[in-house]
């Protein structure tokens, strides 16, 4: 079963944005053809939702040319445990 995003009460824990500086003008002015372009974006999301993953990170959204992702580890109170799972996402 997949994991469901809750937003009832509050936590903290590490959430992650990556966007894609300048991709409007690097796909309509250096890419251009748009097999190229759903390539590129497909690349990009593709290995930042794998490097995410691969440090028990959690996929909230793909917006286009960004994604947004948390790393439940980090979630609930700062304890010994918690700031370890923290500073291994970095």
């Amino acid at each position: 079963m997949a994991e469901e995003i809750s937003f009832i009460g509050s936590q903290n824990c590490c959430v992650c944005f990556i966007d894609i500086v300048d991709s409007t003008r690097i796909t309509t002015v250096e890419i251009g053809q748009s097999e190229k372009i759903k390539l590129y974006y497909s690349i990009f999301i593709n290995t930042m939702a794998a490097i995410a993953r691969d440090f028990d990170g959690t996929i909230i959204k793909n917006t286009g040319d960004s994604l947004i992702f948390y790393f439940p580890k980090t979630t609930g109170t700062i304890s010994k445990s918690s700031m370890i799972d923290f500073k291994k996402v970095f």
